[in-house]
């Protein structure tokens, strides 16, 4: 139910139940038009109030007294308290990545690695999909039963224990679903943080029907699938949980959840009443307004930018993306949603996007907030509209994070396409530099090019990126000059030892030299080398599992 329907609704039951008490000091004629008023609110079709029947001072008595229905005492939510929460999440993230791999395996046949990679996982499912289907629908009953017993008993717990957990912390968000770009950019940003929280992606496809979707169960699969691209992360022996999947609830809090529901219809009508420049009290006087200004609303929504569509940019003219928008929409969802979304103009339909893209801006600030970690988000369009949001609410987010600016800029730096190269280091690479906790190394050697930027440079992502590049290049050059280092020494052995073996070899043939030098066997000589030979492979291999030989190998591939 819309934002200002519920306030009205709450009225007319608090009527209904004879709990509605006008002031003593409500003057009788004031009192007799609010009287008017309620006498005169209609409902549609459908039974939803019609907020054109409802007068200016009847709703500003409804949203009053919703408020004071608020500060009611409330119910508690549960805080869960551990004496080692780390322990207990890592035991908990086991026990789910195995729920998942037992289903991957039997809805598909195969392990993840043998089906197919993260880029190749859209033709994997075209290669026999009859057999597939019967695998995935035998396996479906037995993995939601597994699945919805995992998520009854930790329904909160790894939320309350990730409060407790300390370090760097991030939280993924942006989107409910992952993509297959989405596990390199975690990886990349495990070289950085201590732990990266994702609001699970499965979730989703079980708590809701999502009749929308037209391969609702592929979609899950699909989830599970990139979730599982994570597991060696969690099986690892490390110190601290490197990821930590949780159940964010967003799909029923959005539809069950009052206090939810409230808060995101504030967060929705704050955005459309600040960049359209006029008040809007309900989320549904934003598609009204669309649908009978439709020139209007879309020359708004293409100058300031509004609206970005699947894989859009802000500089593509607003009509192409619609086009592609639509596209998207007939390809991707079900044969009703697509009827439905016909019904519309362009106006509605772009405002309906935007839509979609503000629902996950409100959960990642919710979610860092209440986790206390810096939002993580992984493709262009979610740090647009996060951006976006920010300038509406000026960014009440950042002023309260635990953060330095400058650790801000350099996860918001790191995340973007230009450091991509980063989530390529092996994950068996990645564990090893997480067990000698190379990321604090990391995250003070890139400090030292970023501490001294002023918090206005601080804003600029590019300016942040190139100081970035200055210190991982800086990095890179010291993995050079160990190499030619660790060259120069046992090239200096190498050398001493040939020149001792001419020296030997000469006077074997010339024995008027013997008596000037002490001759060495010439096996010893040879083993030497070897042995020498061996030192410098070892002390190479070593330097290659550095942090810096690491990134060196990455990014010179």
């Amino acid at each position: 139910m819309p934002y200002l329907h519920r306030r009205i609704e709450h009225l007319l039951e608090l009527i209904k139940t004879g709990k509605l008490y006008f002031p003593i000091d409500l003057k009788d004629e004031d009192k007799r038009q609010l009287e008017e008023d309620i006498k005169r609110i209609r409902r549609d079709r459908t039974g939803m109030i019609d907020l054109g029947t409802c007068s200016p001072k009847l709703i500003s008595l409804a949203k009053a007294l919703y408020i004071l229905k608020n500060q009611q005492p409330g119910e508690k939510k549960d805080i869960i308290s551990s004496e080692n929460p780390v322990s207990d999440i890592i035991q908990i993230q086991r026990n789910y990545f195995n729920i998942l791999e037992q289903f991957f395996i039997q809805a598909t046949g195969k392990t993840p690695e043998d089906f197919a990679t993260p880029d190749t996982f859209g033709s994997a499912i075209h290669k026999d999909p009859e057999k597939l289907a019967k695998l995935l629908y035998k396996a479906l009953p037995k993995g939601y039963d597994s699945l919805t017993a995992f998520y009854d008993k930790h329904k909160t717990s790894l939320y309350s224990l990730g409060r407790e957990s300390g370090g760097i912390k991030l939280v993924l968000g942006g989107s409910q679903r992952l993509f297959y770009s989405t596990p390199q950019c975690i990886q990349s940003m495990l070289l950085y943080s201590d732990s990266i929280f994702i609001p699970d992606p499965v979730l989703p496809w079980i708590e809701t029907l999502r009749d929308e979707e037209k391969f609702r169960d592929i979609h899950m699969l699909e989830a599970v699938f990139l979730l599982l691209q994570l597991k060696p992360l969690v099986d690892a022996e490390l110190p601290w949980p490197s990821i930590v999947v949780f159940p964010s609830w967003e799909k029923s809090l959005e539809s069950q959840d009052t206090e939810t529901r409230d808060q995101l219809g504030r967060f929705i009508i704050d955005f459309f009443s600040f960049h359209f420049e006029r008040q809007f009290d309900d989320e549904s006087q934003i598609i009204e307004f669309a649908r009978t200004n439709e020139s209007d609303v879309l020359s708004t929504i293409d100058a300031k930018r509004l609206f970005l569509g699947p894989e859009g940019k802000e500089k593509e003219p607003l009509k192409v993306q619609l086009k592609r928008y639509k596209e998207s929409i007939a390809k991707w969802r079900s044969v009703d949603y697509v009827k439905q979304m016909k019904g519309h103009n362009d106006a509605e339909l772009a405002c309906l996007g935007i839509l979609e893209r503000l629902g996950p801006q409100y959960h990642i600030r919710d979610n860092s907030e209440s986790l206390l970690a810096q939002p993580l988000l992984t493709s262009h369009a979610h740090w647009y509209y996060y951006k976006l949001c920010t300038t509406t609410y000026n960014d009440t987010l950042l002023q309260s994070s635990i953060l330095k600016p400058e650790t801000v800029a350099t996860i918001n730096a790191l995340s973007t396409e230009r450091f991509s190269w980063l989530g390529k280091v092996p994950l068996e690479h990645l564990i090893q530099l997480r067990q000698e906790n190379a990321s604090i190394q990391f995250r003070e050697r890139l400090r030292q090019f970023t501490q001294e930027l002023h918090e206005a440079r601080l804003e600029d992502i590019d300016e942040v990126s190139t100081q970035i590049t200055h210190g991982l290049h800086s990095l890179l050059l010291d993995h050079q000059k160990n190499i030619a280092e660790i060259e120069s020494e046992f090239g200096k052995r190498h050398k001493d030892t040939m020149v001792i073996s001419w020296i030997t070899l000469a006077a074997t043939f010339k024995p008027w030299l013997a008596p000037f030098f002490e001759l060495i066997p010439v096996g010893y000589l040879s083993y030497k080398y070897i042995k020498d030979k061996v030192e410098e492979i070892k002390a190479k291999k070593q330097a290659s599992r550095s942090l810096t030989g690491v990134l060196s190998a990455v990014y010179e591939k």
